[in-house]
């Protein structure tokens, strides 16, 4: 059987995958694959945090605190996650786009099982501008993502996977969560907000 130039890289030749056409077949082959079969970064907050510039830590043992309250519509304040120079994880590595897909829950308001809703946005607004501004432009733009997870007993979880879309690398990362007909203190103390860990993964292209 004769094989042109392009059938044959269905099963015979090499492609650029990732680094080759955006959209091609062989492009979204690579973005899936990589999906499944990639590294896995964790990030906690940075010990020294700059508005838009950076928010999180790769490998750090301090998780991220937020609160549900601070707005009428029960959300609390959009936190930031990562700022516009967090990533690439590895320096030259040459990454261009992440996902962030897994988060690890390790502590939420004593006793509470009710519907916790977790909501992400992106935003790509410099740094010069605020967290809420950065989080109102990603409703705007509908750049947002979400889940929802109901305690167990102690508070924790196993890591929580979730779906959101490839971004590129230096967009600002934010969060904020509601809880379902209940208001957490605005006060951020142990056991009376959410704490947690972020996974992502990272690719060329």
């Amino acid at each position: 059987m004769a094989y042109d130039a392009e059938t044959s890289k269905i099963d015979k030749k090499a492609v650029d995958g990732l680094i080759g056409v955006n959209n091609s077949l062989a492009y979204k082959v690579h973005e899936i694959e990589k999906h499944l079969h990639n590294r896995e970064f964790w990030y906690g907050q940075s010990a020294s945090p700059v508005q838009g510039v950076t928010a999180g830590e790769k490998g750090i043992g301090t998780p991220f605190v937020t609160s549900s309250v601070n707005t009428g519509d029960g959300f609390g304040a959009w936190i930031p996650i990562l700022g516009n120079t967090d990533l690439p994880s590895d320096t030259g590595s040459g990454t261009a786009f992440f996902d962030a897909n897994r988060m690890e829950i390790t502590d939420v308001t004593d006793g509470d099982k009710l519907p916790h809703f977790i909501q992400l946005g992106w935003s790509t607004l410099s740094a010069a501008s605020t967290d809420i501004e950065a989080g109102a432009d990603a409703i705007t733009n509908k750049q947002i993502s979400g889940f929802i997870f109901v305690p167990e007993k102690d508070g924790k979880s196993s890591p929580i996977s979730f779906m959101m879309p490839r971004i590129a690398v230096g967009t600002r990362l934010l969060m904020r969560y509601k809880v379902h007909n209940r208001n957490t203190p605005f006060a951020l103390v142990a056991g009376t907000n959410l704490h947690f860990f972020l996974g992502l993964h990272e690719y060329k292209g």
